[in-house]
């Protein structure tokens, strides 16, 4: 596998805008992507520029990816806060149920 393959698709990644489950699923590809060509052996083959260009981007990959971790994680909190707040309102049933009808007069 060439170094190329992998520096093309990850700076289509960073490039890209993407919402959060496309993003996760471009992570992943570019994660086995990335595995593929470590298991190749492409270290020993690359050059040394592109090695560092592709630690570089390497890097902008994982940061994009924690940045969406917390995005994620901060959302969950905010629908967590939501969920509880319809809950409370949707919560409101009698205490007891009758199972008799109430008498007359």
């Amino acid at each position: 596998m060439e170094i190329q393959r992998v520096l093309e698709f990850g700076q289509t990644l960073l490039a890209g805008e993407y919402d959060a489950s496309e993003l996760l699923s471009k992570i992943e590809e570019y994660s086995q992507l990335f595995e593929q060509f470590m298991a190749a052996g492409g270290l020993k083959q690359s050059a040394k520029d592109d090695l560092q260009q592709l630690a570089d981007l390497h890097a902008e990959i994982l940061e994009l990816a924690d940045s969406a971790r917390q995005g994620t994680a901060a959302n969950l909190k905010s629908l967590k806060h939501r969920a509880k707040g319809l809950m409370a309102y949707a919560d409101n049933l009698p205490k007891r149920v009758s199972t008799r009808k109430p008498r007359k007069g």
